[in-house]
């Protein structure tokens, strides 16, 4: 459901570059995109269900793999920082809650890093895409091979000290808030609060990394 918004941001900030290269309809002809529903109505009216839809084997692998790190690690690693008798009796403070999840996004990062790039390309891509780009729109993990064979291993891992630093930020953002606003509402437990705090945290998140 969140795939086309995702190809959308991915078009919208990678403007100005896929214009130079004469990409995604030379990022909408009309000096570029006016935002979001602009990039998803001309990507939709040219490419049609599989445009908006691009990447979308790769984002389901990059976002399953990126929780199961994130989350898999948090609270081990909360325990491990509180130790594992205090953390029963005493909540952690923040700050370890904090170190833990930039542990948990780092590792994240760098294990998924070319889940990230693979994922850019293949939605940064389009009719009149230059070679660089030449990604098809369900394309899966044959990207990795493209990607290998010409720029090397390095291609694969490249932008990870920049992906790194957006994961620490968003995991050490949206983790410790989850978990503390949950600690808060002890005795409104079930869905209701466990979804309300997983969206205040993720908001929160994504204001911090947008940059």
């Amino acid at each position: 459901f969140t795939n086309p918004l995702d190809t959308a941001k991915t078009r919208l900030q990678m403007q100005n570059e896929l214009r130079r290269s004469g990409g995604a309809e030379a990022a909408g002809s009309r000096g570029g995109y006016s935002g979001v529903l602009d990039v998803v109505w001309n990507t939709l009216s040219s490419e049609g269900l599989t445009g908006v839809q691009r990447g979308l084997k790769i984002a389901m692998i990059r976002d399953a793999s990126k929780c199961f790190f994130r989350i898999g690690l948090y609270n081990p690693l909360v325990q491990r920082l509180n130790g594992a008798k205090n953390t029963k009796n005493t909540p952690p403070a923040l700050y370890k809650r904090i170190c833990a999840a930039c542990v948990s996004g780092m590792v994240a990062a760098v294990v998924c890093n070319p889940l990230d790039v693979a994922k850019t390309r293949i939605q940064a891509a389009g009719a009149g895409t230059g070679a660089h780009h030449a990604y098809g729109a369900r394309e899966g993990l044959s990207v990795f091979g493209k990607i290998y064979r010409g720029e090397g291993l390095s291609g694969l891992w490249r932008g990870t000290p920049a992906n790194a630093v957006r994961s620490m930020l968003f995991a050490s953002v949206v983790l410790p808030t989850n978990s503390v606003l949950k600690d808060s509402f002890k005795s409104t437990k079930g869905l209701i609060r466990d979804a309300t705090c997983a969206f205040v945290a993720s908001i929160l998140g994504v204001f911090v990394i947008n940059p």
